[in-house]
């Protein structure tokens, strides 16, 4: 999932993504609650980042209007690209790892979280 200005005019295709994910966060096993419960912390992490930049495009008032502020926008956006590629980084280690609460506390702490 990559953001990029104009998916903020409509956003349809972000909003169907986020989606996406929750559902599948809901299909996982529960034998992993740490990983689901980690999924479903980062999909609302992206989520926010994404309505901050959509509110930020819409701060004048309209979605269609001229940009109110890209610089802090071209900011939320590059934070948002980067939350993704932090995500499926620690998805694809958690692939290849023990795959136990250890692996997503470390994440965690590392992120200055739980």
């Amino acid at each position: 999932m990559v953001l990029t200005e104009s998916d903020l005019i409509g956003g349809d295709k972000i909003a169907r993504q986020f989606a996406a994910l929750r559902d599948d966060i809901a299909t996982l096993s529960d034998d992993e609650p740490w990983l689901k419960e980690w999924l479903g912390r980062e999909a609302t992490k992206g989520g926010e980042l994404f309505t901050i930049a959509k509110l930020n495009r819409a701060k004048n008032g309209s979605l269609d209007a001229p940009a109110s502020d890209p610089t802090s926008r071209t900011a939320i956006i590059r934070s948002f690209n980067a939350w993704t590629r932090d995500v499926i980084a620690h998805i694809d280690a958690y692939r290849v790892s023990a795959r136990t609460a250890d692996v997503v506390r470390e994440w965690d702490a590392e992120a200055g979280g739980a």
